[in-house]
């Protein structure tokens, strides 16, 4: 017998409270008895397909960043590699917080399962997007561009962090640079505008879409005014409520809320705190009014 080994993770990515399917390609992986995300063995909800596949019918939470998926049998545990590597994307908040919220009203596991929580936070999540034109996690996109001839390329996207990856082409499709850490430290990124200049280093040559670049931008943590508005939409959508649609006003016990007509201008949830933070974080688009 042989050490296993995973040659490939499929999706490369996911949510950071879990909950997803990915398929793990690799070796001799018959007999597992664990499958680790990073640090976190999981010793059910997997199944071993055949000696080439294992299929993880529930990703485990984990802190957002990257990690090694591994696979542990008899024989030993598979080796880490770029190739089983695999990224936890920010959420708006982590389980624990959306089962404390309001008293611990989303504590109970089995009435309210992490896959839902989990499912609701990204219908959030895009929702909040959507509505405010503003990432309020850290995001990676990659996009090609045209070059010009000169130093600057504007991404599609404002608020850059920090560029991963950019390569270019030649007029026959050809790779006619792959950035290097020095040059990708060359770059200068302009706040809140997507322009990302190269400093010394040359420019990004004349072609339609010869340009390949990696970049990440939003916020690099969540604010703390959208976490709890994000937390207070969660509630309404997983919790039931007595409270009709003409309700102008309700308390729970703890708050009391007064209600606003969904839909109308600034009200997208019709729930006035929410739509209040909505409001001010939404980005005006220039020339929109």
């Amino acid at each position: 017998m042989a050490v296993p080994t995973v040659t490939a993770v499929t999706p490369t990515s996911g949510s950071a409270l879990g909950t997803n399917t990915v398929v793990l390609t690799g070796t001799a992986l018959t007999g597992a008895t664990a499958v680790l995300f990073g640090t976190t063995s999981i010793a059910t909800g997997y199944t071993v397909d055949s000696a080439l596949q294992i299929t993880v019918t529930s990703v485990p939470a984990h802190n957002a960043g990257l990690i090694n998926v591994t696979v542990t049998t008899a024989e030993g545990t598979s080796a880490t590699a770029t190739a089983n590597q695999y990224t936890y994307t920010a959420t708006l908040f982590t389980e624990a917080e959306a089962r404390a919220f309001n008293n611990d009203k989303l504590a109970d596991t089995v009435k309210y399962p992490l896959s839902d929580i989990a499912a609701a936070e990204a219908r959030i999540r895009a929702q909040f997007t959507d509505i405010c034109g503003v990432y309020f996690v850290p995001t990676t996109t990659s996009e090609y561009l045209d070059g010009d001839g000169s130093d600057t390329i504007y991404v599609s996207e404002f608020d850059v962090a920090s560029v991963t990856a950019c390569i270019t082409y030649a007029t026959d499709l050809t790779v006619s640079e792959t950035f290097d850490a020095t040059d990708l430290l060359d770059l200068a990124i302009y706040p809140h505008t997507g322009r990302i200049v190269r400093r010394q280093q040359g420019t990004f040559p004349v072609g339609q879409n010869n340009v390949y670049i990696t970049y990440v931008h939003g916020y690099t943590t969540v604010p703390a005014d959208i976490k709890r508005a994000a937390l207070m939409v969660l509630l309404t959508e997983l919790t039931y409520t007595s409270v009709g649609d003409r309700t102008t006003s309700f308390s729970d016990g703890n708050m009391t809320f007064q209600l606003a007509t969904a839909g109308r201008t600034n009200q997208w949830y019709g729930l006035p705190l929410v739509d209040s933070v909505l409001a001010r974080h939404r980005r005006e688009l220039p020339g929109v009014a």
